[in-house]
């Protein structure tokens, strides 16, 4: 089974989304919690750091509303901001084993990027922070979770691929194969790539789901 990550992985990065749900978390702490915007910057690279997520962080010291901050930081005109990816669409369609998004956001989200690249029909599902009860990457809990979830009781037979590094390396320790997409540091990292496009040329393998060495395959 393929495990795929969202944000920065399925599309590349800098093409305006990261940024600007940036900007509206940095409004949520600001406007909705009343902290300056000093304190919110410094609060969000805490929580990144220590937590893996600024939502983890925000549901422990503010108990925040879960859902009203993943529908407020997602409020996005997606349509303006990604297009169709037909070459991404053929090499996935050209992967035999089951796909699944394996995301920190909200499904809702997941669904709208998936809608406005055209690639929600080759995913069997989406895994996302509500999904595994608001874990999230890199702590290990969301991926036992996830791998719950989509019925895998070996982890190496699953492939995971994420744009950071830090969300790899539990993955590895537990037996899934894992790909970095985009830089980084090359630790717990079984292959690297530019773009999720390029996953067969780096993994092979993944053409041929039932040849004997099998792994990952489901």
């Amino acid at each position: 089974m393929l495990l795929i990550d969202l944000d920065d992985t399925l599309y590349p990065p800098g093409n305006g989304v990261w940024r600007l749900i940036s900007d509206r978390i940095d409004a949520y702490m600001t406007d909705r919690l009343g902290l300056s915007t000093a304190e919110a910057g410094r609060l969000r690279s805490s929580y990144l750091e220590a937590q893996g997520t600024t939502l983890h962080g925000l549901m422990g010291d503010f108990e925040i509303d879960p859902s009203d901050y993943l529908t407020f930081v997602h409020d996005l005109d997606y349509p303006s901001l990604l297009s169709p990816d037909r070459e991404l669409r053929r090499v996935l369609e050209s992967l035999p084993q089951t796909k699944y998004i394996f995301t920190n956001a909200s499904a809702e989200h997941a669904r709208n990027v998936l809608d406005a690249l055209r690639l929600e029909d080759l995913f069997s599902g989406i895994i996302d922070i509500v999904a595994v009860d608001y874990a999230n990457k890199p702590d290990r809990i969301a991926y036992v979770r996830a791998l719950e979830l989509i019925g895998a009781p070996d982890p190496e037979a699953c492939l995971l691929a994420d744009d950071r590094s830090v969300n790899l390396r539990p993955a590895h320790a537990m037996g899934m194969t894992t790909v970095l997409v985009g830089p980084g540091a090359r630790q717990d990292v079984d292959a690297q790539i530019d773009c999720l496009a390029e996953l067969p040329h780096a993994l092979p393998h993944l053409l041929d789901a039932g040849q004997s060495d099998g792994r990952p395959r489901d």
